[in-house]
């Protein structure tokens, strides 16, 4: 049977999002990393294994050359390629904030657990994601679809399916 298509969130959910998470008195922590996929277009574990050693000089860009699933580290991505995606204004102005506000070592990981150690996808998506849509009336969708929102967001804004195809780690054809 066929799958059902992704449903990207709107701006003005992301925004709702943004604000649930910040605002949340137990996971205002995650706000950055839901940020960062939905502007990024990565996979949650590209997300939660990305050192600030792939973070370029200037916060321009980051090297998505790892991932993590279910706190399993993989010295390389989903497809097996690393890539390099250009970060916007938003991305870049957060990573430096958190940057100057850890000074971390280039093996520190950018959006660490809160105890440390990688972010757990499973328990993000059942503790944390689930109560910030549900604090802020959006209907639940899974959180990937920050990844499909990051990708559409890009098409809007006039990316080429080329660029996107790079952007994600994608065929074209995908």
């Amino acid at each position: 049977p066929p799958s059902k298509k992704p449903t990207p969130f709107t701006i003005d959910e992301l925004r709702t999002i943004a604000q649930g998470f910040r605002s949340h008195p137990k996971h205002s922590y995650y706000a950055d990393a839901a940020i960062f996929i939905s502007q990024t277009a990565c996979r949650f574990g590209e997300m939660a294994a990305l050192r600030w050693g792939s973070v370029g000089v200037d916060f321009g860009i980051v090297t998505f050359a790892a991932s993590v699933s279910r706190g399993h580290h993989r010295d390389t991505t989903k497809t097996d390629e690393s890539r390099t995606v250009v970060l916007t204004e938003t991305v870049r102005d957060m990573l430096r904030s958190r940057h100057h506000s850890t000074n971390p070592n280039p093996d520190d990981l950018v959006f660490p657990a809160p105890r440390g150690g990688y972010m757990n996808d499973n328990r993000f998506r059942g503790k944390i994601w689930k109560p910030v849509l549900e604090s802020c009336g959006i209907d639940y969708q899974k959180p990937y679809n920050l990844r499909h929102t990051g990708v559409s967001q890009s098409a809007a804004n006039g990316a080429s399916l080329a660029e996107i195809s790079e952007q994600t780690g994608h065929s074209v054809k995908t």
